[in-house]
């Protein structure tokens, strides 16, 4: 599953997704990747705006990784920060 978003910098022009990027090469291969904008994801799971912008953001201890330096420098997921609110969208979407 991939959430998909509209984000601009200071002067209006899109900022290109490299991770969208990723996703599109996996669906080229063939594999099953759904996409939801953040509207639909939000919709389903019952969170706000609100609730998301405000869901603490995981720590680095967090994650459990054996690979903790390379944990370090990444970016959460926005899965990693609807489970710091109480979503599993695992759980959630595939039933």
């Amino acid at each position: 599953m991939f959430v998909k978003y509209d984000l601009y910098d200071e002067n209006g022009d899109e900022i290109k997704c490299s991770r969208f990027t990723a996703v599109c090469s996996e669906l080229n291969a063939g594999r099953a990747v759904k996409i939801l904008t953040l509207e639909e994801l939000l919709e389903q799971t019952g969170i706000t705006i609100d609730e998301l912008e405000n869901a603490p953001t995981p720590r680095k201890e967090d994650f459990e990784s054996e690979y903790e330096e390379c944990q370090m420098n990444r970016i959460s997921t926005i899965g990693e920060i609807l489970q710091s609110v109480g979503v599993d969208l695992k759980a959630k979407f595939t039933a």
